[in-house]
């Protein structure tokens, strides 16, 4: 089984254990490490907390799950100052090392009115810790304004050193994103898991 469907088993387990007040303890892979397994365990008292206080339709079907700082209860980390006064600290450095190694792909156009170029729809360079503008990271790619309909390749940005190592950085993240999404709507998890393995089968794809 591949590391994302025994993240998704771990959590859905889990998180039906805890739902039916049942023994919390549910077999994770013995490869994981401590810090992980504890990150997903918070995960799952969210999901629990936000469940408990879910907005339904007048059917009773879910149509909101309300999880702020859902990642970031899962990767705050607790350490010791010099003074002996405990505090938590969120652990962003993951995260934004990730994004720091393609600062120079990001791109934004002063004469541009395109949302995702213009620099009036971003805040003042001085007040930002990266650079300002966007990127396109994608693995199945149309080449647009063409006629040919050759097969999907990878977007250009994705393709160099940075787009890998960004991928690299911020694996673990989308895993647990992923795993959060398997639990709350199995139904569009599952379509994009059979979507990714149609892609990786080289399956045609309709435009």
């Amino acid at each position: 089984m591949d590391p994302a469907a025994l993240l998704v088993k771990y959590l859905r387990d889990k998180f039906a254990a805890e739902i039916a007040l049942q023994d919390g303890n549910v077999d994770f892979p013995a490869e994981w490490r401590l810090k992980f397994l504890e990150d997903c365990n918070q995960i799952v008292q969210q999901l629990v907390a936000a469940y408990c206080n879910k907005i339904v339709d007048k059917e009773g079907h879910i149509v909101m799950w309300y999880l702020p700082g859902i990642l970031g209860e899962a990767h705050w980390v607790k350490r010791t100052t010099s003074d002996k006064l405990h505090e938590m600290i969120y652990d962003q450095e993951q995260m934004w090392k990730g994004v720091k190694v393609v600062q120079w792909l990001l791109a934004t156009n002063r004469c541009s009115k395109s949302w995702c170029l213009s620099d009036k729809y971003y805040m003042v360079a001085e007040e930002c810790t990266i650079c300002l503008g966007t990127a396109s990271f994608s693995p199945v790619w149309f080449q647009q304004a063409h006629a040919a309909t050759n097969n999907l390749e990878v977007s250009a940005t994705l393709r160099t050193m940075e787009g890998l190592q960004w991928l690299c950085e911020s694996q673990e993240v989308n895993l647990l994103i992923g795993g959060i999404l398997g639990v709350i709507h199995p139904a569009l998890y599952e379509t994009g898991c059979q979507t990714v393995q149609a892609l990786h089968g080289d399956v045609p794809v309709k435009r």
